[in-house]
C-alpha cells in the first residue's frame, strides 16, 4: 500500500462531509453484501469502491501509472476515520 498516495488524498482532497459519504457507501455495502463498484471524483483523486472484492482503488488523476493505490474497505475506514 502507497501509505503516500493514501496520505496526500487525506490531506489534500478529501473533507469531513466526504469522508462520512464514503464511510456511509462502504457500511451499506457490507451491510448488503454489494457486488457493485461505486465511483467518486474528486478534484485530483478517483475512488472507486468494489463490492464484491471488499476493496478500494484509489487513482491520482495527475499520475495514473504510478498513482493509484488499492485498500480493503476495512483499512479505507480506518485510515479515513483516523483523518477527521
Amino acid at each position: 500500500m502507497s501509505n503516500n498516495l493514501l496520505s496526500e488524498f487525506l490531506h489534500e482532497d478529501h473533507n469531513s462531509y466526504e469522508s462520512s459519504e464514503l464511510i456511509a457507501e462502504i457500511e451499506e455495502m457490507n451491510k448488503n453484501d454489494s457486488r457493485d463498484i461505486r465511483e467518486f471524483f474528486f478534484n485530483r483523486f478517483n475512488v472507486y469502491l468494489h463490492g464484491e472484492k471488499k476493496e478500494v482503488r484509489l487513482e491520482d488523476e495527475l499520475d495514473i501509472s504510478t498513482g493509484v493505490v488499492t485498500l480493503s474497505f476495512e483499512q479505507f475506514v480506518q485510515a479515513v476515520s483516523s483523518s477527521k
